[in-house]
């Protein structure tokens, strides 16, 4: 009688408790990464529609930790951004937050050491897309579906300016510093990427293309831009334009290597190739990672001879050497996607392969 009545206590109180969301943990990310960051130490931490952030040790290919937020039903908690400030003291995370349509804009700035929820700011009126700190750690910028970017003073957090100057959504944000001044780079849906002083708050330049727009990356000199088209776009820091890199896919989430000589590019649409390209050969495609199995939009660099991607149908991260194309790493799951289901009777299966038809 007295183990029943603990039962029954325990049941009602996780059917009280309506904040709680039980969850599978695979040992992998289950659904689309988003973003991946290097920290000074080697770590990886990859970001999920999967609405889970995990520190992986490269060296190993081991999980270290999680850091989980408040998730709910469907799409809330999806994480769609996050940023490492250059003193590795925060860690901010955006995505499809908050409880309700007026809510969804939050961002939350986590202790990364710690995995602490420090704060959530409040500004953005829709769901933030990407999010990014300026290299001495002063600003943080978010871009967001609301169709503005927001400028963040790292000491309080508070916004110190709005740019409206998109018509759509802003899907890629940046941060220079150039001869001492601060500008801001956006990207959107609008198929503009503007270029905005931030101390006269105005914009100073701003290109337009044939597409929409949802990738930058930076290195000392360039400025690398992509969207919906097959091409990469590279500027010089004062948005004049250098050169069109063709491209056989959609180029998705770009970075340059820590030294500037390659330029690393995901996947957005088949084939499914991460290229590197050498910026000492004017752009020239020198190599094409092949892999995995979809879209891969979240790639970065561990140092200058390696990359990292993350995507694929099982969402795996794979460690690889851009000169040989050797895999030294990967990371994945002990799930994979279900691409069909059927009933029989009693009986229920499913299917992990993609048949191109009818599943």
């Amino acid at each position: 009688m007295k183990k029943l009545l603990m039962l029954l206590t325990t049941l009602t109180l996780l059917l009280s408790a309506k904040s709680a969301t039980l969850q599978l943990d695979t040992k992998g990310h289950t659904a689309m990464i988003r973003d991946i960051i290097v920290t000074k130490s080697g770590d990886i931490i990859s970001a999920s529609d999967d609405k889970t952030i995990r520190v992986w040790d490269s060296t190993t290919g081991e999980e270290k930790r999680k850091i989980l937020g408040e998730i709910g039903a469907g799409a809330e908690g999806m994480i769609f951004a996050i940023a490492l400030s250059p003193n590795e003291k925060f860690l901010a995370v955006g995505g499809f937050f908050g409880d309700s349509s007026k809510t969804w804009g939050n961002i939350r700035i986590y202790n990364y050491q710690r995995g602490k929820l420090l704060k959530v700011l409040k500004s953005h009126k829709n769901v933030v897309l990407d999010l990014a700190f300026s290299s001495d750690g002063r600003y943080m910028i978010s871009g967001s579906h609301d169709t503005t970017a927001k400028i963040w003073d790292t000491k309080s957090f508070r916004v110190v300016d709005t740019i409206g100057s998109h018509t759509k959504q802003v899907y890629a944000v940046k941060i220079i510093k150039k001869n001492g001044k601060y500008f801001v780079l956006t990207a959107g849906y609008d198929n503009r990427v503007i270029l905005y002083d931030m101390q006269s708050k105005k914009v100073v330049k701003s290109d337009k293309k044939a597409y929409k727009l949802d990738s930058l990356a930076t290195s000392k000199k360039h400025i690398a831009l992509s969207g919906y088209g097959k091409e990469i776009e590279i500027y010089d820091y004062a948005l004049n334009h250098i050169k069109t890199i063709a491209s056989e896919t959609s180029p998705k989430g770009l970075a340059y290597s820590p030294n500037g000589d390659f330029l690393i590019a995901g996947t957005g649409a088949y084939p499914d190739n991460v290229n590197i390209y050498s910026v000492k050969e004017k752009y020239k495609r020198v190599k094409s990672f092949k892999k995995h199995t979809n879209l891969t939009q979240a790639v970065a660099f561990l140092d200058n001879h390696r990359a990292i991607s993350g995507g694929g149908n099982n969402n795996e991260i794979y460690i690889w050497d851009i000169d040989t194309l050797e895999v030294k790493e990967k990371i994945v799951g002990v799930g994979r996607r279900v691409w069909s289901v059927g009933l029989l009777g009693d009986k229920i299966a499913w299917g992990n392969k993609w048949t191109g038809d009818s599943h």
